[in-house]
């Protein structure tokens, strides 16, 4: 429900990162995942990471008259960037790189293609992330309590990224209907 959802916001082109399309969709949709080329017996990789980056700088031309841009899903654009620095460092992981390095500069790389996105002269911006309900605390009446919070995202990292934007929102289906529902508290991230 969270693509039909943004689908309908006016003029919407949707970056996807999971191909999962809505069909007959409002929308325009861009495909942000590696793009394979050949000319000849030449093979070329663009990596997803470059695509995203690439599609944002198309962005800020303004092209068309869309008024929303669609990020589904967020979570995937971090395993995008970690890939590319990956392979700008020849590492397999952010610690292969030194002490904190390579986890700086992931961040770094992340949250500034973030910010250009966010920064876009657009009337709306929706990010859309699937929730993580894996984490069980005790509340104070020592009873368990399941968290909410964006999916595949370090806290830090969440936390930073959603500072910076207007609401946040959960979609939640019952059954019956599917609604949205603002509401903050000690366990729905927002």
């Amino acid at each position: 429900g969270k693509t039909t959802l943004a689908d309908q916001f006016p003029n919407p082109i949707m970056l996807n990162t999971d191909g999962n399309r809505i069909v007959d969709g409002k929308g325009k949709v861009i495909a942000i995942k590696d793009v394979v080329t050949r000319t000849g017996n030449a093979v070329k990789v663009t990596q997803a990471w470059d695509v995203f980056k690439n599609t944002i700088e198309w962005l800020e031309t303004k092209p068309g008259n869309y008024r929303t841009i669609v990020v589904d899903l967020v979570e995937d654009t971090r395993r995008f960037c970690r890939k590319a620095i990956y392979k700008k460092l020849d590492v397999e992981h952010e610690h292969d790189a030194g002490f904190g390095k390579g986890y700086d500069m992931v961040e770094t790389e992340l949250l500034s293609t973030w910010m250009r996105l966010l920064n876009l002269d657009y009337e709306y911006i929706i990010l859309i992330s699937h929730e993580d309900s894996s984490k069980i605390i005790t509340n104070t009446a020592g009873g368990q309590v399941t968290c909410i919070s964006p999916n595949g995202l370090p806290e830090k990292l969440a936390n930073t990224l959603w500072g910076r934007v207007t609401a946040v929102g959960r979609v939640i289906n019952n059954g019956k209907r599917r609604y949205i529902s603002f509401a903050v508290d000690g366990v729905t991230f927002g």
